[in-house]
């Protein structure tokens, strides 16, 4: 008899703000210290873009609303679980956003706003956020599954930049 696979979910936002964007600074697990969107598990009966919207207000204080999905990554362990995680565009709505950050420092060691060149260059931002971040930026069509270089990620669902829903 088969199993059926157990996957939890997960969501982010990533919000650009005047050519810099918010990420937040892992304080635990395999990836502690790196840099990287605003996110988390989504809750019983809670949508994906509205977990990630709950968790960039936890994680930095900020009100955003979400605009667009960017992607859906994909992650199988070798155990057969996996995780689902939903990467959305974000508007920030918080006024003078820069100067309003709060964040629990059992959670994360801190959330800021690098310039897009900054973030792109350093090598404590992880790959993945790089990849969301250039996702969100390019105004080209893009591949739509894509794999991701790495030991834990699958694959990489892109939706169509700028897709009307008619």
């Amino acid at each position: 008899m088969r199993g059926h696979a157990q996957f939890t979910s997960g969501a982010g936002v990533i919000n650009i703000y005047n050519d810099s964007v918010l990420l937040v600074q892992m304080n635990y697990g395999r990836f502690c210290g790196d840099w990287i969107l605003p996110g988390g598990m989504v809750e019983p009966g809670e949508h994906p873009h509205q977990a990630a919207i709950r968790e960039c207000k936890e994680e930095t204080g900020l009100d955003v609303k979400t605009i667009q999905t960017l992607c859906v990554r994909t992650r199988l362990n070798e155990n057969k679980t996996g995780n689902i995680y939903w990467v959305y565009v974000g508007e920030i709505l918080t006024p003078k956003p820069h100067s309003k950050l709060v964040w629990d420092p059992e959670e994360l060691q801190a959330a800021r706003f690098w310039s897009i060149k900054d973030c792109l260059a350093d090598e404590t931002v992880r790959q993945h956020t790089k990849n969301y971040i250039k996702m969100a930026l390019a105004e080209d069509i893009l591949p739509a599954i894509e794999t991701f270089a790495g030991p834990y990620d699958d694959y990489i669902y892109r939706t169509k930049q700028n897709a009307k829903i008619v």
